[in-house]
């Protein structure tokens, strides 16, 4: 079953407000009745748990496996030292830490991807287009 298109700011604030002035769920539903009442008291579990806790919450997923340093370096190698280095050559440099595919979405990320870093396939496809292009000039 599909979810619901959730509270807005303006109704949680109300209802933080309306529970922060001791009225209970049941109260506060008798008020709004569009809002179902699980839905209040999972909203006042959870801005009872905020307001006990005030620390943010951890980041999601796994750590990151390349550290800022790791990106440094291929950000300098890719600009600066060589900028026809091949894919698997930039994965050696960071001891193979993550896969092609990874360090394909760092090159975009960082607005270093064109088709000539690295890859065999970029040279053939640009191989076959150059034939291609003389195969029409005829």
């Amino acid at each position: 079953m599909a979810r619901g298109p959730g509270l807005s700011k303006e109704m949680k604030m109300r209802i933080s407000e309306l529970r922060s002035l001791g009225w209970s769920p049941n109260r506060i539903h008798a008020k709004h009745p569009k809002i179902k009442l699980g839905t209040i008291k999972s909203h006042c579990i959870r801005e009872a748990r905020r307001l006990n806790d005030p620390t943010p919450t951890k980041p999601r997923g796994a750590p990151r496996k390349l550290t800022e340093e790791d990106r440094d370096r291929i950000y300098d190698i890719v600009n600066h030292e060589n900028p026809h280095i091949k894919h698997r050559d930039l994965l050696a440099t960071v001891d193979n830490k993550i896969k092609d595919r990874a360090l394909r979405m760092l090159l975009r990320e960082m607005g270093l991807s064109t088709p000539s870093v690295g890859s065999a396939t970029s040279t053939i496809v640009r191989d076959v287009a150059a034939t291609r292009s003389s195969e029409r000039r005829v």
